[in-house]
């Protein structure tokens, strides 16, 4: 520390030249003024340039929302609860009954934490079965493994009920 303060100024050999703007020669005050004018003009251009597209956005962004606030309920509900998490293409490719949207939706409500309000969950399933309609093997299917669902512990618990049972004669 004290060898740079006895070497004093030291210079890296840089030229701060090219980084000046040009030397101008003396301008009257007229042309001085009319080049400030001119800058001026400059800068209140740009200004309403941004002020029109501030305002040309804004317009666009409103149309867009009045766009969107028009469409109906189960759209707008569906895309608030639904399309947070998922992409459109995720509903295409699977399309289901009222009952299997139904499921989903349990699912999402109880496993992943979705939040739906009472009643989302059916306004939700009725439009994607409306909208998505599942193809025909799925609406025969998709009942019979409900009911397999439901029958199936029904059965276990009858055969185990019977076999601890024991037999009158």
């Amino acid at each position: 520390m004290i060898l740079l303060l006895i070497a004093g100024h030291v210079s890296a050999g840089l030229d701060i030249d090219p980084y000046l703007p040009p030397v101008e020669p003396d301008l009257t005050d007229e042309e001085r003024e009319r080049r400030q004018e001119a800058v001026q003009r400059q800068i209140e251009e740009a200004r309403r340039r941004a002020e029109e597209q501030a305002r040309q956005e804004a317009e666009a962004r409103r149309q867009r929302e009045a766009e969107l606030a028009a469409r109906p309920y189960p759209v707008r509900l569906t895309e608030a609860r639904c399309l947070g998490c998922h992409r459109m293409d995720d509903l295409l490719e699977r399309p289901r009954t009222r009952l299997g949207w139904e499921l989903v939706a349990l699912r999402m409500q109880r496993f992943n934490g979705a939040h739906l309000e009472p009643g989302d969950r059916a306004v939700i399933a009725a439009h994607l079965a409306r909208t998505y309609p599942a193809p025909i093997y799925r609406r025969v299917v998709e009942p019979l493994i409900l009911i397999a669902i439901l029958l199936v512990p029904l059965v276990v618990w009858w055969q185990w009920h019977k076999r601890r049972r024991p037999e009158s004669r």
